[in-house]
């Protein structure tokens, strides 16, 4: 079908420029072997740099990866080039040492001036000469600004089996299985240099003063004073395929507040202010949250009782702060990309054959998977969440998932 063909398409072009680019580098040559870091050389300490060049839920995946390499290398000086949002997401974490915040030209459409800036920003991380470079994610994009930083060892697998952009790395990692989540792919690369993950799960981590700030708010958004559970929506997502009808969530806020008598805030991402006062006028209940700084989203959403969100980064965030989630997955597979955490809930209905999609554009325009997702099914889960013993008391109990 169209979508097949696309696919097609775009993966024969990506195989004729790697063979291309195969071919100058093995006339260029300059490729080292491996060498296993020893804590120290030369009187100095070793540099690790790390790519993360995904989005906002990528880099809260990369978090156990991230931890195990700070275990394993704790003398070391670890630099994360990642989009900016990760000095954020990362601020109580200790699991690098900088950040050098850089949005890759694929992740949205930017100019000729932010591309250009992006690849040049990997040549000038050449004077720094890193001892080893990870690449998280095993793109051969990743994969040539990983070589251009100039680290002696280069570290990754090749992209999706189809080892492309393999001859720019010194030490190729067998890749993970096809279907393998990315929380596991990222920590597959993290275990072929010696780290072992303590644990499968993302965490977040809130300071004393955010974890006040969250309480506050939490009082301030709430109808009444007492024991009512405050329910978070998010009904964005970066790919407009992964949306599902505002008509919807107003319809799920009307029950599941009359079913658990909850308190509902609506967030709001770039762009979607009239989304969510779409939702909120709908239902006739609940409260707009503007869009905020992302520290300042992370702290709201750990003082909810449960958030139901789509497939994007909010799902990861509120997992990793312990918050219970209901995910709707349309587009993507869960079991490859969705949020790990204690008490997630993903729906996904529907049998189609052009699943899993990463295109912006639907061949079933008039009876989508995201279409599928019936309310019956949100109410009833997103009720649940809200009653399976987890209402946590107004005092800030709370908060000691955020701990």
């Amino acid at each position: 079908m169209q979508l097949q063909r696309f696919k097609k398409s775009k993966l024969r072009l990506a195989v004729a420029i790697d063979w291309v680019a195969r071919s100058v580098f093995r006339l260029w040559g300059g490729f080292r072997r491996f060498r296993r870091l020893d804590g120290a050389r030369q009187g100095r300490r070793d540099t690790i740099l790390i790519l993360q060049t995904g989005a906002v839920g990528d880099v809260v995946m990369s978090l156990p990866a991230l931890k195990a390499i700070r275990e394993r290398f704790p003398r070391s000086i670890i630099t994360l080039v990642a989009g900016p949002w990760a000095r954020d997401l990362l601020k109580e974490e200790n699991a690098v040492d900088d950040i050098v915040g850089l949005q890759p030209p694929w992740l949205g459409r930017r100019g000729l001036k932010d591309t250009s800036r992006f690849w040049r920003a990997a040549l000038s991380l050449r004077r720094v000469r890193y001892d080893m470079g990870l690449d998280l994610r095993g793109d051969p994009r990743s994969l040539l600004f990983l070589y251009l930083t100039g680290a002696v060892q280069r570290v990754s697998y090749a992209w999706h089996g189809a080892r492309l952009g393999e001859y720019l790395l010194t030490h190729v990692v067998p890749g993970p299985a096809p279907d393998a989540h990315l929380i596991d792919r990222f920590a597959t690369v993290a275990a072929a240099v010696g780290c072992k993950q303590e644990s499968r799960l993302p965490r977040l981590h809130l300071t004393d003063s955010e974890r006040v700030a969250a309480s506050a708010w939490r009082h301030g958004v709430q109808a009444e004073v007492g024991n009512r559970p405050l329910l978070g929506i998010h009904p964005g997502a970066g790919n407009p395929l992964r949306r599902w009808n505002p008509d919807r969530f107003a319809a799920v806020i009307t029950r599941v507040r009359a079913a658990a008598r909850a308190d509902v805030v609506v967030f709001a991402g770039p762009g979607e202010e009239t989304i969510a006062a779409d939702i909120v006028g709908q239902s006739q209940s609940g409260s707009v949250v503007a869009r905020v700084p992302l520290r300042e989203f992370i702290t709201r959403v750990s003082a909810l009782d449960g958030l139901l969100a789509l497939d994007s980064s909010p799902a990861h965030i509120a997992t990793a702060l312990g918050v219970p989630v209901v995910c709707l997955f349309g587009p993507a597979l869960a079991e490859f990309c969705g949020p790990i955490g204690s008490d997630v809930r993903t729906v996904q209905e529907g049998v189609f054959e052009c699943r899993p999609c990463t295109q912006e554009r639907c061949v079933h325009p008039g009876a989508s998977c995201m279409d599928a997702i019936s309310v019956n099914v949100v109410v009833k889960l997103t009720t649940e969440m809200l009653l399976d013993g987890r209402v946590r008391e107004n005092s800030g109990s709370w908060a000691a998932n955020s701990l």
